[in-house]
């Protein structure tokens, strides 16, 4: 679920979902910001969830900052990490 999850997630457009799923895939893993809200400020489409249009020219920085939040988290685990001394 956790390797694969976001791809399967995200071969179906978001309005699919239930609402607190559209929000996970939005703000917690922006895997819509990826293809999704881009897709649809390419095509000059509104959202079919109501979200606003400039979301879909913004929406790839989200990416850009979710790695910068993975880097972080990488970073702490390295600075942490001990190991077995096998």
């Amino acid at each position: 679920m956790l390797t694969y999850g976001g791809v399967q997630a995200t071969q179906y457009p978001v309005a699919l979902y239930a609402r607190w799923f559209r929000y996970v895939l939005t703000f917690a893993v922006p895997l819509a910001c990826v293809a999704y809200y881009p897709a649809l400020a390419i095509m000059g489409k509104p959202d079919p969830i109501g979200a606003p249009a400039w979301i879909g020219l913004v929406s790839p920085l989200t990416g850009f900052v979710f790695l910068l939040a993975a880097i972080g988290a990488w970073r702490i685990g390295l600075r942490h990490y001990t190991s077995t001394g096998s």
